[in-house]
């Protein structure tokens, strides 16, 4: 039986101590990994190895992590790739995203949340398969119904054609997180010089890394591509529906559209059909005994 390859990571960063720490928990996690401390030996090793994702900070010596981004961009390589930096300027951030960077995570960080957005951009790089792996550890079939393939094609190769294809990865990375995290809602708003991305955990609403302001009208329009709502309409609020099949598991996103002075916002509540028909053994065995009372009491 073949073995699938590993995925290799390049970590360009010029802290020894960080690159250790980073390889051994990616090898731990059964990734190939890539070693490069300043930003001129990270290109070259990106240019010559094909890696499958770039962790790259941003102060190095001989080119900044910035300067890397923008070289491979330049060069119509969309590997994706998380900037790393101790810098928390919003500022920075923005321009790091509008360069081409995939995601941003701020020094200090843990491990957990660096393994967590790295198997989201190994997820959300295929779009065709990018809820493939959404349930880690089961092999698990995944089918995205209710899109218009010819009109979705056709999107994605306008997204391509104005080099902005990692808004395909941006939306798919979104849902990803989501169904990790059980979140029951996402929220996509318009603000007035921000965009916000917000999820609904356990029933409060936890703001998330937002993608930048100029990047909210394509998310938007991929979006509603994906729910077969009209992209055209922006004056009035709109419903829309996709449908996700994990593992057997048939999973609803109900998408509404929202106009506001600054733009559409989008909310999208995720529905686990399989949570609706519960029994006793999901109640509990205290709920179970309760009802098993109120039972007797009206025979």
């Amino acid at each position: 039986m073949s073995m699938e390859p590993k995925k290799t990571v390049l970590i360009v960063e010029d802290e020894k101590n960080i690159v250790d720490i980073v390889r051994f928990n990616l090898q731990r996690e059964g990734y190939a990994t890539l070693e490069a401390y300043d930003g001129e030996a990270g290109l070259a090793l990106a240019r010559e190895k094909k890696p499958d994702l770039i962790l790259l900070d941003v102060m190095m010596p001989k080119m900044m992590g910035f300067d890397v981004c923008r070289a491979l961009r330049g060069e119509g390589d969309n590997v994706p790739v998380i900037i790393l930096t101790a810098r928390e300027e919003e500022e920075d951030k923005i321009l790091g995203l509008e360069i081409g960077a995939d995601d941003y995570i701020t020094k200090p960080f843990s491990m957990r949340e660096l393994l967590a957005r790295v198997k989201a951009k190994e997820d959300a790089a295929n779009p065709a398969l990018a809820l493939e792996n959404v349930m880690r550890g089961q092999e698990t079939d995944v089918e995205v119904s209710a899109v218009d393939t010819g009109k979705a094609d056709e999107f994605d190769a306008s997204l391509d054609a104005a080099g902005e294809a990692p808004v395909i990865r941006m939306v798919n990375s979104m849902m990803i997180e989501a169904l990790k995290t059980k979140a029951s809602d996402i929220h996509f708003e318009a603000m007035e010089k921000t965009s916000r991305l917000r999820y609904r955990i356990d029933g409060a609403l936890r703001k998330m890394d937002s993608p930048p302001k100029r990047l909210q009208g394509a998310i938007i329009s991929r979006i509603k591509i994906m729910s077969k709502i009209k992209i055209s309409e922006k004056r009035i609020p709109q419903d829309g529906r996709i449908q996700v099949n994990v593992g057997g598991r048939d999973l609803d996103l109900r998408v509404s559209t929202v106009p506001t002075n600054h733009g559409e916002s989008i909310v999208m509540r995720i529905l686990d059909k399989s949570n609706l028909s519960l029994g006793l053994p999901q109640l509990g065995k205290a709920a179970g005994q309760q009802l098993r009372r109120i039972g007797i009491a009206f025979r």
